[in-house]
This record gives structure tokens, sequence and C-alpha cells, in this order.
């Protein structure tokens, strides 16, 4: 039953209340016979609730079920009055104590159970717990067909109740079938009038509109009859009768009826549930005539009312929020046709020419603009124009023009917002806009969000949804989760629509392949892709090349890579000028000049990148942080101490300064940080950092990445310094179980390998210092160019360990030779004689030394 429930209903069940028990009962008190008489049922629920507990108090201080049994029919009839009185959760709780005394005193099938079950089931019906509600209202109805048998009238009550779980539940045919028994059984007209009603309401969900509209209209004239035009149910009864019309196509007729009802329930409140009813429908009859901006109007205050009396949650007020939505957006889509770019503007910013694309697109996306709100920019009055504005928006940040670009996303956003609702498809692209902007800003974190939420609303358009998967997958590889990236790739690729598409996501599914260490696997893609589709647009081949550069690079193919990026660089800087993708790119370029040994022209690359992401991106950002990283690491390559310090402290303070902590560039400066502290001879302050990482790592369930495996391998190595040997092996070896397996871990496996010969030596192990020794020189040989300072300094170590221990002497000069090679061939590489350069002297002066002691110590040997 509706709020407020069918006074003639609780009188007859009362009534027949009475004579339920198996044993003489507590009769009702006169108090609560004249409530219900005078219709005020909230105080003949509060009566039966004193009484209540008189009659339990009657019972002893020990009571047991046959004291008590005498208040079962007080106990169903408190239930009764509080479900219909609206009181749900005390008929909740009265039914259920109601339904266990009548169990305990009677057993499962007698009147007390079936009408306590009955009062609770509508109750839990209300508060629209419906599984719970369908389940009590079951077992009513089952303990009623025990006690009345299946030809008894009384059975009327549970039949209609059990339909309208039925109904909430959506299921039409079982609806019909329990009213349609019901109906066959009652001769009361009132209870005739509300089965006819729930029938009206089965047959609606059958789609038998005419059917709906005779049942409904039966109904009404009978509750007009004998309660009066004006009654709650003949009032509730006619606002059924309308929507059957509706579904009847007969819009007109409906609101011949429904407009004299709302006029009705306007002037009370005490039907406002009712009213919520009949705006809804009327909403619904007015989109039939195609009067969208009124039946909007209608709608908007049917969800205001149900807010105020469901509440925001309610299954009620969230359908109206969702059927607004909808009804906004139908009607921005008739009213506002969306215009979308002509194709010149597609073929120009498909290509790259982004010059082109703003020349062909800013004048029209203004001139709309000024059409349609020619007073300035209103969201409202905009809704034509949105694709014009989020397409100029990508355009402009294209052109690195991100103000420009962020003004129109802001705009394009607040008008889909505004006209197609939220979500819609126009704000699903508009917010991609808004994605991409954000990780141009190289704000990559605060991008997912918004790709997110896109990518929701576009599920279904597979043409539109690519794009944002794409932008997530890039976001997703740059915070450390490549694994994902990886997933949400492939799963825009198999959206595309042709191969031509598909090769646009390439770049990004190669990225994660090597991010995850599969680098055959991404090189062979990329040379596939490009090979297979040699005129595919400049934009796109250059992201193709900038990941087939990095796989070069992983691969250990540095001269190859160099020649690539030395090529690409002016192409992207003539393409999209100083952008974040010419910052990867020449960062790209540095560390292959730095893993070959050229730290010169690896400092001169970090120096040019972190200038172009100042400008781009400010001070304060992570990838300005990544830019001081990497400038100081290559410092430390010179042994520019000082300067390497100031750098990577530069760093960290930025990245200390943001709330959202980003594991894994904070964990890179931090590892610099702690090779810098090893270099000055700080191990304890290097051991600080680690420990924190690590810490953090357990907390948030890092522990089997790479780069913990290369926090660990700093922290080793730390111990060792500070002379706790246990701690370093425990930490080292697991480091190498970890990095000696991973193709994409070479320079890590190699670190491992020196830290574990350094700590053989401490512990004066010599077979297996030489051990470690070895592997790690052979690791250099395969892994660095012959240029290399990892690889020089591999030799130089192993060489000086044997010349101290008195050991291979021999070997020792041969290893010695190699570095000295090594780091000659890095210092006529230099333009000038600078400060690096006369560092790098010295130390050749020291490997020199070192070969003339070998070659004293052969001389005495033999």
């Amino acid at each position: 039953m509706r709020r407020g429930g069918l006074t003639f209903l609780a009188c007859a069940a009362l009534a027949n209340a009475s004579t339920v028990s198996a044993q003489d009962q507590v009769p009702p008190s006169s108090a609560i016979q004249d409530a219900i008489e005078a219709g005020d049922l909230g105080v003949a629920a509060e009566q039966a609730g004193i009484e209540i507990e008189a009659c339990f108090a009657d019972a002893g201080a020990e009571p047991t079920v046959e004291t008590l049994a005498p208040c079962a029919s007080l106990v169903m009839m408190a239930a009764q009055l509080s479900q219909q009185a609206g009181k749900y959760d005390e008929a909740i709780d009265f039914g259920e104590a109601g339904t266990n005394l009548g169990v305990a005193a009677f057993g499962e099938n007698s009147d007390i159970v079936a009408y306590s079950r009955r009062a609770r089931g509508l109750a839990l019906l209300e508060l629209e717990r419906t599984d719970e509600a369908y389940r009590e209202l079951t077992a009513a109805l089952a303990a009623a067909r025990a006690v009345y048998g299946n030809d008894d009238p009384e059975l009327t009550f549970f039949l209609g109740a059990v339909a309208s779980a039925e109904l909430a539940k959506l299921k039409g045919a079982e609806a019909r079938t329990l009213i349609e028994e019901a109906i066959a059984l009652e001769n009361d007209e009132l209870f005739l009038a509300q089965l006819r009603l729930q029938y009206a309401v089965a047959l609606l969900l059958l789609d038998d509109a005419m059917a709906s509209v005779t049942q409904a209209r039966m109904a009404a004239d009978s509750f007009a009859q004998l309660l009066g035009q004006d009654s709650q149910p003949a009032i509730e009864a006619r606002i059924r009768l309308a929507g059957a019309m509706n579904a009847a196509d007969r819009a007109d007729e409906e609101l011949t009826l429904l407009d004299p009802t709302i006029e009705l329930l306007d002037s009370g409140e005490d039907n406002e549930f009712l009213l919520i009813e009949a705006l809804s429908g009327k909403a619904s009859a007015l989109t039939r005539l195609d009067q969208w901006t009124e039946a909007i109007q209608f709608l908007e205050r049917a969800s205001a009312l149900s807010r105020k009396i469901y509440g925001e949650t309610s299954a009620r007020t969230v359908a109206l929020a969702d059927r607004l939505a909808d009804m906004r957006m139908t009607s921005s889509a008739l009213e506002n046709a969306v215009l979308n770019p002509p194709a010149a503007f597609w073929d120009a910013f498909n290509a790259g020419d982004f010059a082109q694309a703003e020349a062909i697109l800013a004048p029209i996306a203004k001139d709309c603009g000024r059409k349609y709100s020619p007073d300035g920019p209103d969201p409202d009055k905009l809704a034509p124009c949105v694709t014009y504005f989020t397409m100029l928006s990508l355009t402009y940040s294209s052109r690195n023009q991100l103000q420009l670009a962020q003004d129109f996303s802001d705009l394009a956003i607040a008008t889909a917002e505004a006209n197609m609702g939220d979500p819609s498809a126009a704000l699903g692209l508009a917010l991609t806009a808004r994605g991409s902007i954000l990780q141009q800003r190289a704000r990559v974190a605060e991008s997912i969000p918004y790709l997110e939420r896109a990518t929701t609303m576009l599920e279904g358009d597979p043409s539109n949804q690519t794009w944002p998967k794409l932008l997530l997958a890039a976001a997703l590889l740059d915070t450390g989760d490549a694994g994902r990236s990886l997933e949400l790739v492939r799963e825009a690729i198999e959206l595309a629509g042709d191969q031509h598409d598909k090769i646009f996501y390439l770049d990004i599914e190669a990225l994660a392949l090597l991010s995850l260490g599969r680098v055959s696997e991404a090189e062979k893609l990329l040379r596939d892709a490009m090979a297979a589709n040699p005129s595919v647009a400049l934009p796109t081949r250059i992201k193709l090349e900038r990941a087939l550069a990095q796989a070069l690079v992983l691969r250990l193919q540095f001269d190859e890579a160099i020649a690539l990026l030395d090529r690409l660089i002016p192409q992207v800087r003539a393409t999209f000028g100083e952008h974040p993708l010419t910052a990867s790119i020449i960062d790209i370029l540095a560390n292959a000049h730095l893993r070959k040994g050229d730290s010169r022209s690896a400092i001169d690359a970090f120096n040019e990148s972190l200038a172009i992401k100042r400008a781009l991106v400010g001070e304060d950002n992570p990838q300005t942080a990544i830019g001081y990283n990497n400038l100081g690491l290559a410092m430390l390559e010179t042994g520019n101490f000082a300067e390497a310090q100031r750098l990577i402290l530069r760093a960290l303070e930025i990245m200390n300064s943001f709330e959202d902590f980003n594991f894994d560039i904070y964990s890179s400066i931090a590892v610099s940080f702690g090779r810098l502290a090893e270099l000055v001879d700080k191990p304890a302050a290097s051991l600080k950092v680690s420990d924190a990482l690590v810490r953090y790592a357990e907390v948030s369930g890092k522990l089997d990445t790479l780069m913990v495996a290369t926090i660990r391998i700093s922290r080793g190595t730390a111990l060792t310094r500070l002379g706790r040997l246990d701690e370093a092996e425990a930490e080292l070896k697991q480091a190498w179980a970890q990095v000696s397996v991973s193709d994409n871990a070479q320079g890590s496996a190699f670190s491992a390998a020196i830290a574990l010969a350094q700590l053989a030596v401490a512990r004066s192990d010599r077979d297996a210092a030489r051990a470690w020794f070895g592997r790690a020189e052979r690791m250099a040989r395969r892994t660095f160019e012959p240029t290399s300072s990892f690889r020089s300094n591999a030799s130089f170590l192993y060489g000086a360990f044997e010349l101290e221990t008195g050991g291979e002497i021999a070997a020792a000069r041969t290893l010695l030779r190699r570095s000295a090679a090594g780091t000659l061939a890095r210092i006529e590489s230099y333009d000038d004689f600078d400060a690096s350069a006369q560092r790098e002297m010295r130390g050749l002066s020291q490997i020199f030394r070192n070969q003339v002691e070998a070659a004293w110590k052969l001389q005495e040997a033999r």
C-alpha cells in the first residue's frame, strides 16, 4: 500500500484480528478503537504500544510463552497500526515480535503469524527493502493459506500484499496471477477497487495499456463513488489511470485528468507523495506532446519533493534524478543539434598540422559562440557549439597554448553539464580534453579521475571511448601501473575501427611493454607497425620512433638510438614546438649518452630538457623534479658532487611539496641522493632515506617492484659501509634475486653485483669477492659501451682488488688497462679541458699508477 495506507483496510484487518487467537487474548482498549474510528492510526499505534507494555508486565517477572501468549493479538495489532500510520521502523519491530511470539505460542501457521508478517513485509516494502519484504510477505501468504484455505476472501489481504512486492520487483506476470486470484475471491467493493488498481499497474508492466486503462478507470470510479472524489484512494486511482493513458498514447486525456488533480494536491501537504506521482505523470504527458521545457519544470518539482520526503539516496529520488538528466539531454539534443567541425579541420588535425587546424576551427567556434550567446559565453545557450569548444581546446593544447586550451575546456565542460547532463557523451569528450591538458601540464595524477569518468560516460561509443582509454593508459604508465596501462591500451586497440586507427595507440602499448621488461616484444611491435604503415601521419610516426629509441637504449644499442634521436628532435620541434613530447625525446637522448659514457653530452641534453619543462609546467612540478634529478645523476658521473647534491636536493624539495606521494618518482630521486651520500662517504644519510622508502613500500604493497630492488641495493651498500654486514647481505641477496631475472634491470643487476663484491671484501672473503667482481665486470662489458664510466669503474674496482690482495696480478693489469682505455676515450671526446675533464685525468692518473704497481709486482714474481 502507499504511504498513509487506507483507513478502511486497517479497520477491517483489526476486526478480524480480535478473533484470531487459539486462546483468550487481551482485547484492545476502547481508546484504541476510538482512535481507529477517528482515523488517527498514529495515536492508535502509540496506545497499542502502551497496552503491550502493560500486558507484558502482567506476564510476571519471569514470563513464559504461556503467560505472554495473551499479548500476541495486541502485538500484531500494533504492527498493523504502525504500518498503516507510516511508522515503518516500529511496524518492523512489532511485526517481528508478533511473528516470534505467534510461532512460539501457536505454531508457524496462525492468524497472529500471518498478519504480523504481512505488516512487517509491507513496512519493509515502503522502505525499499524489497527482497526482505518479498520473503516476509510470501511467508505471510503461506501461513494465511494454511489458516484460511484457498477460497476465503480473507486471503485477498495476503495475495494483494505479495502482488505489491512482485510489482516492486517489476514482475508483472507474477503479480497478475496473484491479483486475478484475489479478485475472484473478493466481494467487498472497496477491496476490489484496490485490487483493480494493482491490476492496472501489472498490466502496464505487461505492455497491455488499454486493459490497464480499463482496470484503473473502474478503480477510480469505485473509490469516487464509495469514498468521495477528493479522497486519497480516488486521487491515487486517477493518477494511475493517467499513467495508463500515457502508455496508451492518450496524452491529452492524461493532462485532462492530471491538471485538476495537481491543483487539488497543491492545496494541502498531507498527500505530497501523490503529488510527486502526479507531477511525474504530467512531465511524461508533456514529453509526448514535445513540450520539453515545461516537462522538465514539472519533473524538477517532483524531484525536489522526493528529496524532501524520501531523501537524496532513496530509489524514488535517484530514479527521478536519472529521468530528469535523460530528459534534459534529450531536450538539448532535439532543440540544440550539436554542430561538428568541417572535414578540412579533421584532415589538418590528424595530420599534425595544428596551426592549420586552429586557423580553420577558431573562427567557426567563435562565430558559433556569438550566434547562440551574443551577450557573452553563457553555457546554458551554447549546446550547439560544444564539440567546437572541445576540439579547439585540444588544438590549442597541441600548440602549447595551454591557457587558451584550458579556457575552451572549461567552457566545453560547463556547456555539456548545462545542456546534456552528467553523464553524457558530450561531457565525456570535454572531460577527455581536460585530462589531456592536465597531462600536458605534467599533472598526470590529476588527469586520471577526469579520464576515468570520461571512459565510463563513453562506454558503448567505440569511436569516442578509445581516446580517453588511450590517455588513461598513458597516465597510468607515467604513475607506475604499467600492467593496467597495457590492459587499457589493448582495450582501446580492440575498439579501434581499422588498422590506421590502431597505429595511433601502439606507442603507448610499446612503452608499457618496455616498463614490464618485455623489450624484444616492444621493439618488434614498433618495427612491424612502421614497416606496415610507411605513410602514417608524422605526429604518429614521431611517437612510434620515440618508443623505438627507448627500446634501443634498453637493448644497449646506444649508437643506433642516438642517431635516431638526433634525426627525430628537429622533426618533433617543427611539429609540436617546445612540448612535453620534445622534452621526453631529449631525455631519452641524454640517457643514451649517459649510458654510453658521454657525460658531457648527457649534461647538455638534460639541461635542455629541464629548460623546456620549467617553461611549460613551472618550477614546482614532478616533471621538473625528474629533470633536476636526471641532471644531478649526470653530474655525479663527472665527479661534480657539489653540483649533483644541489640538483638532487632541489628535486627532493619539489617532491616534498606535494601531498600526493608518487612512490616511483620520489624513490628514483631518493636513490640518487643515497648514491650521492655514498660517494661523499655519508652512508648513515643514505641508509635513513632507504629505510623510509622500504617502510612505505611495505605499507603500500610495492615490495615486489624493481624500484624497491634498487632501493635495497642502496640500503645494502650503506649497511656494508656501516659495518652491519649480516643485514647488508640479507638486503643485497634479496635485491639480486629480483633484478638478476629481469631483462629490464641489467643496470640494477650490475649495481647489485658490485655491492655484493664490496660486501665480500668487507667480510675478507676473497673468493666470494673475486666471483662477484668477475660477474660484475662481465655484466658491465655486456651492458655498457666501452666509454661508459660504469664499465670503466667495474674494471678498475676488480683490478684494484686483485692488486691489493696480491691475487691474480696479470689479470689485474689487464683489467686496469681496460679501465684506462675507457677513461681515455671519454677524455678525448671532450671539446675542452674543463673541470670534468680534469677530474677524469686525475682518475686516469690513479689507474696508471696502479698499472705500474702491477707491472712491478709481476717483475718481482719473475
